[in-house]
């Protein structure tokens, strides 16, 4: 039977490095459009591949392999 390998956890450095370059990006958008609804729609957008991503990188559970028995192997030595 194979263990399964733990999911990977994002440390807490690498998630402040990602929401600093999320708000640096809405930031960018602001300056460079200057409208709120531009910037709340790039964000909407942000967090609707964030959590795709987030769905589709989870591990999926694997079915249990059934145990199947040893064979006994005394039946076929006494024929």
């Amino acid at each position: 039977m194979k263990a399964a390998a733990a999911p990977a956890r994002a440390a807490p450095l690498e998630r402040l490095a990602l929401g600093l370059a999320a708000l640096a990006s809405g930031a960018i958008v602001w300056a460079a459009s200057g409208q709120l609804v531009v910037v709340a729609g790039f964000a909407a957008g942000l967090i609707a591949l964030g959590a795709l991503a987030w769905v589709l990188g989870r591990p999926r559970a694997v079915a249990a392999e059934p145990g199947y028995a040893m064979p006994d192997w005394s039946v076929t030595v006494t024929a």
